[in-house]
């Protein structure tokens, strides 16, 4: 870790502190001890968006999936492998994904199809995120009393965000990826990135296909994604009811919703240090329902990081290293 992450993680770990010390960690321990034997809920939801967005990713190999001998379950422990690297490494959330590439490699999927499956994937991941987030937004405003130029002003930025995604679409299929190679070798006339030219340009076409003649898989993809997110929201239902607050669930989709937006602002900090902890305290004060019950909730999200980045590190090491990996044999078209 660099010294610029390494004092990025500090200081999110001082700012946790501070939170504690303004709160009072009476107020925080009182709503966690109370938890007892139902502690064991906070674990349980998560399977269920793992679950979902396995499918999600499975819609994303290029069809028949069958042909690549890989069980849902190898899946849907890759796609936990993934997370635990994005969660407890600082690689803005792309380590996950390369890690998923190799392991797929390792476990007989060209290197070609496994990168389409992952990018096309990540591109559905995105896209349901930011449609559950202005979903989130939308509710908010619904629910606080802005003034009618604010309300409007934020939904017309959504309706951008909205364009941008279509135009993200249109960039992967048009070979964003050899045009930023092209660019990168213009500006800096590095030759070795040549060597990568053809891959890339190779890449970009299997990702031009992909969209091109399984559109329809790339929409389901994003609707289980989708289902993902608001999975999420049960998840943040359980946990309100777990702190002895009764929310409906309206309200946890809203949090929800609002809470991936602060968490994907500190995407470049190891496991939003800090990020999640004040924006949790930051709204559970807007939506008057107690600055320790924000602290609180987001400790039990925490937890649930921490317990199965854990078992994707294990899993990792257990299904996808050493001598139960096979080396691909196939070709990389």
């Amino acid at each position: 870790m660099s010294k610029t992450k390494a004092i990025v993680v500090l200081f999110g770990l001082g700012f946790v502190a501070y939170l504690f010390n303004e709160i009072g960690s009476a107020a925080v321990f009182e709503r966690l001890s109370s938890l007892g034997w139902k502690s064991v809920l906070v674990f349980l939801p998560f399977l269920l968006c793992n679950y979902i967005d396995t499918w999600a990713w499975i819609f994303t190999f290029p069809p028949p999936f069958s042909r690549y001998s890989l069980s849902f379950a190898s899946v849907f422990w890759l796609r936990l492998c993934g997370e635990a690297v994005n969660n407890f490494t600082a690689t803005a959330h792309v380590g996950g994904d390369v890690t998923r590439v190799y392991c797929l490699r390792n476990m007989g999927v060209p290197m070609t199809q496994g990168t389409v499956s992952v990018v096309m994937d990540k591109a559905a991941l995105i896209i349901s995120e930011i449609l559950f987030i202005c979903t989130g937004v939308l509710m908010l405003l619904a629910k606080i009393d802005w003034p009618a130029w604010l309300k409007w002003t934020v939904a017309s930025s959504l309706i951008f965000m909205l364009i941008a995604i279509y135009g993200v679409l249109a960039m992967v299929h048009k070979g964003v990826f050899s045009k930023i190679v092209e660019s990168v070798y213009n500006r800096w006339k590095w030759e070795r990135i040549l060597k990568f030219y053809e891959k890339v340009k190779h890449l970009d076409a299997h990702l031009a296909e992909f969209y091109r003649d399984h559109r329809r898989e790339f929409i389901r993809a994003n609707v289980w994604h989708y289902v993902g997110w608001l999975a999420g929201g049960l998840e943040t239902w359980v946990l309100l009811y777990l702190l002895g607050i009764h929310a409906d669930l309206f309200d946890a989709l809203m949090i929800e919703s609002l809470m991936t937006l602060v968490k994907g602002l500190g995407f470049f900090i190891v496991g939003s240090l800090g990020i999640q902890e004040g924006g949790s305290v930051f709204l559970f004060h807007i939506l008057d329902m107690g600055l320790g019950a924000g602290l609180a909730f987001s400790l039990l999200k925490r937890a649930r990081e921490i317990f199965y980045g854990l078992a994707g590190w294990i899993a990792f090491s257990v299904l996808f290293s050493g001598d139960k990996v096979r080396e691909s044999q196939a070709p990389l078209s």
